[in-house]
């Protein structure tokens, strides 16, 4: 366990593609794909902590331990009252500094894991694992150590995004994802998808508590509004 200074502002700016182009996100429909400029990284900063394990293994990895029962029943209340799309079957502190309010990351059933993330600025930010694999992948060193989903079970977010493919198109065995941006109103996330049969999609779903509407176009469609997709035909990621 070690504790890690958290830039929170910079998690502000969570919105950031790990492709390197430009977050899109939902402007007011029927608007499709509209490309605003990533949000500037801010100046000034402020502190928190997260807990991670180290793992005396071969290959250094970290994992982040389930919480107390209560703590999970905790995180569930949490889940529920922020309208997150889980079924929360664990929970792991993210903090190890005691707070009246904890930050969780959750474990869901048959589907993608979440971070709630108590800012010290007093906001919160809620978003799921791959948007937050793929903006500290983008960000680099710049990101803080630990600020990403560590359960062993969020492990590959990839593969808990498998029911949204189904959802798209029914023979849609994902192969790869992307975390595309989020934000807009009413408020989205964005996703591109790489399904195995080679067809791809970008997907427009809800976020937590927004009214939005769930859609999704064709890869090909996204590439006659400007926006062509970037995951190789049929996926490289192989998600299990």
């Amino acid at each position: 366990m070690f504790r890690r200074s958290l830039r929170s502002g910079f998690i502000a700016a969570l919105i950031v593609v790990a492709s390197g182009t430009s977050a899109l996100a939902q402007v007011g429909a029927p608007a499709p794909f509209p490309n605003p400029p990533p949000q500037p990284l801010p100046k000034r900063f402020a502190t928190s902590s997260f807990d991670v394990q180290k793992k005396a293994t071969s290959t250094f990895r970290e994992e982040r331990r389930s919480a107390l029962p209560l703590q999970v029943s905790n995180a569930r209340k949490l889940a529920e009252q922020l309208q997150i799309p889980c079924d929360v079957i664990d929970a792991g502190l993210l903090s190890d500094r005691p707070t009246k309010d904890p930050s969780y990351e959750l474990v869901c059933k048959d589907s993608i894991g979440w971070i709630i993330l108590h800012r010290d600025d007093g906001g919160t930010q809620v978003a799921d694992c791959l948007a937050w694999q793929d903006s500290a992948a983008a960000a680099g060193r710049k990101w803080p150590r630990g600020l990403e989903c560590l359960m062993p079970a969020n492990s590959d977010p990839i593969v808990g995004l498998k029911p949204l493919a189904k959802r798209v198109a029914s023979g849609c065995d994902l192969a790869d994802a992307a975390f595309l941006g989020s934000g807009g109103q009413p408020a989205i996330t964005r996703y591109e998808l790489a399904c195995r049969n080679g067809q791809g999609y970008v997907v427009d779903q809800p976020a937590p508590g927004s009214k939005a509407s769930f859609s999704s176009i064709t890869c090909a469609d996204a590439a006659k509004l400007g926006a062509p997709c970037k995951l190789p035909a049929g996926g490289k990621n192989k998600a299990g």
